[in-house]
This record gives structure tokens, sequence and C-alpha cells, in this order.
């Protein structure tokens, strides 16, 4: 026991010499790091507050975000209905111009082909006629219808 006396008397001896020696280092030490550690959980602590600020007011705005572009998506298919509909209305319109120009003109047309159909027939019944009367009249009646007719357009003049 006694051989282990002096080993233990000089580790307390040791151990006295050297908390004797770093007692004030080891204590600046820990002071130090103390406020490190505990300036680094304030700046810590800050950053992480004005994070969550700035993820609120991004939430906030992506959220107002959200809704301008459903509102701008609402206000395009209200656009897009209104003017489908106006071009259906001015197509209507148009179509029924372009009908009535259809008919007048159509309508015209047949008048004068109604004319020239009507201009030839009585060409074509004068031409018959004059053929008829050629081959049955004679000659004192050609002199007769002659007089008579000069007689009517000199009356006439």
């Amino acid at each position: 026991m006694i051989t282990l006396l002096i080993p233990a008397l000089n580790l307390f001896a040791l151990l006295a010499i050297l908390f004797f020696y770093t007692r004030k280092p080891i204590v600046e030490f820990v002071k130090t790091r103390h406020s490190t550690v505990q300036t680094d959980l304030e700046q810590v602590t800050q950053q992480l507050h004005q994070a969550q600020e700035q993820f609120e007011e991004f939430s906030s705005k992506l959220k107002a975000i959200d809704a301008e572009v459903a509102s701008m998506r609402e206000q395009a298919k209200q656009d897009a209905e209104t003017m489908k509909g106006r071009i259906v209305s001015d197509a209507k319109k148009l179509s029924g111009v372009i009908l009535s120009d259809a008919k007048s003109t159509a309508e015209a047309v047949i008048t004068d082909l109604k004319s020239e159909l009507i201009r030839e027939y009585a060409i074509k019944v004068l031409d018959k006629a004059e053929i008829t009367l050629k081959e049955r009249l004679t000659g004192d009646e050609k002199k007769r219808i002659q007089q008579e007719f000069s007689k009517q357009v000199g009356g006439l003049v």
C-alpha cells in the first residue's frame, strides 16, 4: 500500500500544480466559448426569425399571385366567350347580308334572262310570222299591206 501512496501523492501534486496554473486559462476559455456559443445562438435565432418572416411574406405573395393568375384566367375565359359571341353574331349578320345580296343578284339575273328570252322568243315569232306571211301572201296583198303601213307611219310623223 505504501507503494501506491507515493505515486498517488505524485499524481495529487501534479494535478494540484496543473490546476493552479491552468485554472485561469481554462476558465477564460470556457467563458469565451460560452459567450461565442451564446452569440452564435442569438444570431442563428435572429436569422431563423428573419427566414420565417421572409417565408411568410413569400407565401402570402405566392398566394396573391395564385389568386391573380386565377383571376386572369377567368377574365381571359370571359373575354374569349364575349369575343366568340361577337364573332358568331357578326358571322350571322354577314351571312344574312350575303344571302340577301345573292337573292338580289339572282333575281336580277332571272329578270335579265326572262327579258332576253322574251326578246329572243319575240324575234323568232316575228321571223316565223314573216316566213309564213311571205309564203301565204300574194303580190296584191303585199302592196295593199305596204300602202296601209305607209299611211299609218305617215300619219304618225
